[in-house]
């Protein structure tokens, strides 16, 4: 759902779950959304709800630090989301997100690089130096091949407050040590908590390299991307569906338009980087996105 007096944020009162077998509504998104999305799909030819899984996710990476919302229940919550969108091999849904995420990618590794020589200047100090001023902070934001246990941690060593969980794989989250037998619980009740907005804790040992802690405000939004014969096990899994992880979820199923593509030469010899509508987008993200690792602002 849009919240229409913020056309930018992302207000997630409503899922596809009352609405199996519509098309992905984007006819109530702003204009610029709306033109992303219908521009990723008319040139890489992949279904508009692939597309638009990957652009809300984009934009939901950009607000979360900066805006809450509330639930039914008039309590305040992050605005964050968590997107899973089934595609088969073939359906370009990485292409797809590569395109949505590129001004974030761009972004992430600039202050990467610029973190690197900072922190190597920063090595070459003197042990007094180092303690007078304190290590360069990792502007890594969005991960894609991580389990949810150093996530956690990250939040309670407030090493960050919003960051994105993007992978083209889902399997390797879904299906990895997330969600093994023994861990699987604690995970899903880790994510429905942050989804809410609820503190997460973590009661370790002593000895334990990632230790104990909460956190609270902590923001993190989730993109996962997967085949039908992986996702077909996640969704029949009434335990995810029993805790309410998946209801959590905007899950896209579209046709797969593999073997049904027509490209003709005039596609091929067209720039998608010289449409204007992504262009728009692509400025209306910077505009928005401002410094990298800002701390979270005033929400409302």
């Amino acid at each position: 759902m849009i919240n229409v007096e913020k056309p930018w944020t992302i207000v997630p009162e409503l899922s596809v779950g009352n609405n199996l077998g519509q098309p992905y509504p984007i006819e109530i998104l702003p204009e610029v959304i709306k033109d992303a999305i219908l521009c990723i799909h008319e040139y890489i030819k992949v279904p508009i709800p692939i597309a638009a899984n990957s652009v809300l996710f984009a934009i939901n990476f950009i607000v979360q630090r900066k805006y809450d919302t509330t639930n039914f229940s008039y309590q305040r919550m992050p605005c964050s989301l968590y997107f899973l969108s089934q595609a088969e091999s073939g359906d370009r849904k990485t292409t797809a997100d590569n395109i949505a995420l590129k001004v974030l990618h761009e972004s992430e590794k600039k202050n990467i690089l610029q973190y690197k020589e900072k922190l190597k200047l920063w090595k070459q100090q003197r042990t007094n130096e180092k303690n007078a001023n304190p290590e360069p902070l990792n502007p890594k934001r969005i991960f894609s091949e991580s389990t949810l246990e150093p996530l956690i941690g990250g939040f309670i060593r407030d090493e960050y407050k919003d960051i994105a969980l993007s992978s083209s794989d889902g399997a390797d989250f879904l299906c990895g040590h997330n969600f093994k037998a023994e861990n699987s619980k604690a995970s899903m009740a880790s994510l429905t908590k942050l989804f809410d907005g609820i503190s997460v804790e973590r009661n370790r040992s002593k000895s334990n390299e990632e230790g104990s802690g909460v956190t609270y405000d902590a923001r993190l939004c989730v993109h996962l991307m997967g085949q039908a014969n992986v996702i077909k096990d996640v969704l029949a899994n009434p335990a995810m569906t029993g805790i309410g992880l998946l209801p959590r979820f905007i899950f896209c199923a579209p046709q797969s338009l593999v073997g049904r593509r027509l490209l003709t030469e005039e596609d091929m010899d067209i720039n998608i980087m010289d449409d204007i509508r992504l262009k728009q987008y692509y400025a209306q993200c910077q505009k928005l996105l401002g410094d990298w690792i800002q701390p979270l602002g005033k929400v409302s």
